[in-house]
C-alpha cells in the first residue's frame, strides 16, 4: 500500500523523501510546490530511495475574480484551476485530491453545495473518464 506523506515544510518534504511513496502538499501556491520538488529529490538521492511522486491536495475555491500569484493552487476561476491541474501534471503529479471542504465551519455549506461544486468541476475543469483536464 503506497504511503503519502503530507506537509508543506522543508522538514515534511524530507520526511516524504525518506518514508513515503508520495508527497501530499496542501494549500500551497504552485511556486512553492515547484520549489519543494528539488528538496525531495535531493533527500531521496541522499538516502538512496526513489523520489516520491507528487500527489497534492487542492482545496477548491472557485471565484470570478483573478487572484494573485500567492494564491493556493485550486483557488481562482475555473480556467485558472484547469491550468493549475495541467501544470501539476507537467510537474509529475500522478493523483490530485480535489477538496471542497472550506476548513472553517462558518464557510461550510450543505452537501448540495458540495455536489454542485463537484459537478461544476466535472463540467468545466476535469474529465473523470480520462482523468485529465478539459
Amino acid at each position: 500500500m503506497p504511503v503519502w506523506v503530507g506537509g508543506n515544510s522543508a522538514a515534511a518534504q524530507r520526511r516524504a523523501a525518506r518514508l513515503g511513496e508520495g508527497w501530499h502538499p496542501y494549500r500551497l501556491p504552485l511556486d512553492a510546490i515547484r520549489a519543494g520538488l528539488p528538496v525531495i529529490t535531493e533527500e531521496a538521492e541522499r538516502v538512496r530511495r526513489p523520489a516520491p511522486t507528487l500527489v497534492p491536495r487542492l482545496q477548491i475555491r472557485v471565484t470570478d475574480a483573478l487572484l494573485g500569484s500567492e494564491r493556493p493552487a485550486g483557488h481562482g476561476t475555473t480556467d485558472r484551476i484547469r491550468a493549475d491541474l495541467a501544470e501539476l501534471g507537467e510537474l509529475g503529479a500522478t493523483h490530485v485530491l480535489l477538496d471542497v471542504n472550506p476548513d472553517t465551519p462558518a464557510e461550510r455549506g450543505t452537501a448540495g453545495d458540495d455536489r454542485r461544486l463537484l459537478e461544476l468541476l466535472v463540467n468545466k475543469v476535469v474529465n473523470p473518464v480520462t482523468g485529465g483536464v478539459r
